[in-house]
């Protein structure tokens, strides 16, 4: 996998929001802030590799419908790697229910099943296929499908109304929190998990995506999240380990200095303190409410 910078993309002809798309479809994967891995991630290996598995299982059950995680991939949304491993079918029937097999699960509905055909594959519609996934995951994953369906101009009201016409139907509260809760703006699943432990960490809701220029008016950066009123800035970094940046001649003491600079840079242009998230640090919340509130303490003095 090569790793490309912002410099180096945008010298290539591909501008700011062309760098994002690429991200968003997965072309591109952040490592850190200006430094990106070209070419295909964990996640879209698996999603192939569930490819590969519905078309296997659809020889033997050519006219099934795609629902849950499968739609889902279909869809382009995003899903938990380790959900990926059975093909999930639908079909209506008297009595709802389902059905484990080998590599696929039967489910079992009474009610309509709103279909799309997409590439050949006859799927639950984006909105089921949404709706039926945020009621049952983790809510960090179910937040992440709910963003990108957001993202590709799924209307909030719209679920929001399919929950309350389908009152009963288990997961709904969750369904209803997601759904006010989820964003748009969020531009990959790693910033939808930390969104939702910031939130679950008691802290204010941050803007997201917000760009950051000099007295000059030269664009300088443009972080995950920022609290104004702390002064607080954050990026999602994933698992970073500077090894994995060394350019040619760089040692990792080098490059810790040039993120530094960076760091520094940006602390001068926004007045922010820039906090780093990895994904092992999202689960203790109340570690993650006390980087945050430090930093803003650490802002608070600098400007003071």
């Amino acid at each position: 996998m090569e790793i490309v910078t912002t410099a180096e993309l945008l010298k290539s002809g591909i501008d700011h929001p062309g760098i994002r798309k690429l991200v968003t479809s997965g072309d591109l994967q952040r490592v850190r802030r200006g430094v990106y891995l070209r070419g295909p991630d964990q996640q879209l290996v698996a999603e192939e590799q569930h490819r590969a598995l519905i078309r296997a299982v659809l020889c033997d059950r050519p006219d099934a419908v795609l629902s849950h995680v499968s739609a889902a991939v279909v869809h382009g949304l995003p899903v938990p790697l380790r959900s990926l491993g059975r093909v999930h079918l639908i079909r209506r029937a008297k009595h709802p229910g389902g059905k484990r097999f080998n590599h696929s699960y039967l489910h079992r509905v009474v009610q309509e099943i709103p279909t799309c055909v997409i590439a050949g594959l006859v799927v639950t519609d984006l909105a089921t296929t949404v709706l039926d996934l945020i009621r049952v995951l983790d809510p960090a994953d179910a937040v992440a499908v709910a963003d990108r369906a957001l993202a590709k101009k799924l209307q909030r009201q719209v679920l929001l109304d399919r929950v309350a016409a389908e009152a009963g139907r288990r997961g709904n509260a969750q369904a209803r929190q997601v759904l006010r809760f989820a964003d748009p703006l969020a531009e990959s699943p790693g910033e939808s998990w930390a969104r939702w432990a910031f939130h679950r960490a008691g802290l204010p809701a941050p803007r997201l995506q917000v760009e950051f220029f000099d007295d000059a008016g030269n664009f300088v950066a443009r972080p995950d999240f920022d609290w104004p009123d702390l002064g607080v800035s954050a990026e999602f970094d994933g698992e970073v380990k500077y090894g994995r940046l060394l350019g040619p001649g760089q040692d990792v003491a080098s490059v810790i200095r040039a993120e530094k600079d960076r760091e520094e840079r940006f602390r001068r242009a926004s007045g922010r303190w820039l906090v780093r998230v990895v994904n092992r640090e999202l689960a203790d919340v109340a570690a993650l409410r006390r980087t945050v509130l430090d930093a803003a303490g650490y802002a608070g003095r600098t400007a003071g």
